[in-house]
């Protein structure tokens, strides 16, 4: 549960840029593959180098990737943190579980929603979409996340937005690309 806090504080070092095509022959995609998935990213987005990051108290960072350009003095990103697991939980338990920290440890959040999703793979998940601030004089960002167990490890996927937005689809299918390997 620590993980959703750290993701914030990652996104939140970060700043944010509009990305998005609703068509599926041209989303402007490329794949990124580890060790132990595979993952598709906008292909403008860069790396950010861990060491300009702090290191999260449990878990490790397995990638952290960011827009090109600022919107409202926010770059939109994506981090990737990785944990053992210690058990068979299912990658809707781990988002399910982390609802419940997120209620519970930080004032100005928002859960908009939440929905079952397939992964590209054909594995199942949830994904959820939440607001939150620092403070009241702070502007609200917005959050996609979801998680994915791949045998003894978990990964936790989550993608900061400036904005809302009317259709956040073009960003579900960036994390619904998560393939285990």
């Amino acid at each position: 549960m620590k993980y959703i806090g750290i993701l914030i504080i990652l996104s939140f070092s970060l700043i944010s840029c509009s990305w998005g095509d609703d068509s599926p022959t041209d989303r402007g995609l490329t794949e990124i593959w580890w060790e132990w998935f595979s993952l598709e990213a906008p292909a403008d987005w860069t790396t950010i180098d861990s060491n300009d990051l702090p290191l999260p108290k449990s878990g490790d960072l397995v990638l952290a990737l960011s827009s090109a350009e600022e919107k409202m003095n926010y770059l939109n990103n994506l981090v990737v943190l990785r944990s053992e697991s210690t058990s068979s939980t299912t990658s809707s338990a781990l988002v399910k579980s982390n609802i419940g920290f997120l209620e519970q440890n930080m004032a100005n959040f928002d859960l908009i929603s939440e929905q079952d999703i397939s992964f590209l793979d054909e594995s199942k998940g949830t994904l959820i979409l939440f607001s939150w601030r620092y403070n009241s004089q702070t502007p609200r960002a917005f959050y996609l996340q979801t998680a994915q167990n791949c045998g003894d490890k978990n990964f936790f996927l989550t993608l900061s937005l400036a904005q809302e937005l009317e259709s956040y689809s073009p960003y579900e299918y960036i994390l619904k690309t998560l393939s285990c390997k």
